[in-house]
């Protein structure tokens, strides 16, 4: 709980800290955990509060694990506070979709993991199956693949179509 509690802190560096990284733990957050509360209540209070970069925040929280009618009500009832974020919650209820705004740095991530695992020595393993290095990247590969923050566009399952209000 300790990073939800800073996604709407006044200092802009450390939110932005923050938002990177709940983009990679999101998706092992449940929607109705106390954790998962906590930050749908700190996303509202960025929207109120007018903080720069609140789309992030949104599509972090809806990307936690959660059932598809409670983040539309969500979304429904950001609507009246949601200020420069509207156009974003209006295209998530429209469409269930929007350009992702944590892509460029999960991207820019999963770039400094791969020359890292590029340019590192092989380890050959005792008695295993090929390296240490090569299970790992496909550990990697396969943790980033469903990842639901890795595209450039961000989807939530079960919210296309229109709005029901």
């Amino acid at each position: 709980m300790t990073l939800t509690v800073n996604v709407d802190h006044h200092n802009s560096g450390l939110r932005l800290c923050v938002y990177e990284a709940l983009s990679f733990t999101a998706p092992s957050i449940r929607w109705n955990s106390e954790e998962g509360r906590e930050m749908r209540q700190r996303v509202r209070s960025c929207l109120e509060r007018h903080l720069l970069s609140s789309g992030w925040p949104i599509v972090i929280a809806l990307a936690m694990r959660g059932d598809s009618e409670a983040k539309r009500a969500w979304l429904t009832d950001l609507l009246p506070v949601a200020g420069s974020e509207h156009p974003l919650v209006e295209e998530l209820l429209e469409t269930g979709s929007c350009n992702n705004p944590a892509a460029a740095w999960m991207l820019e991530i999963t770039g400094h993991t791969a020359v890292a695992l590029l340019t590192s020595k092989p380890v050959e393993r005792e008695g295993a199956q090929g390296t240490f290095e090569g299970m790992f990247v496909e550990s990697v590969q396969n943790s980033l693949k469903g990842h639901p923050l890795m595209g450039a566009t961000f989807t939530v399952p079960g919210l296309s179509g229109a709005r029901t209000s």
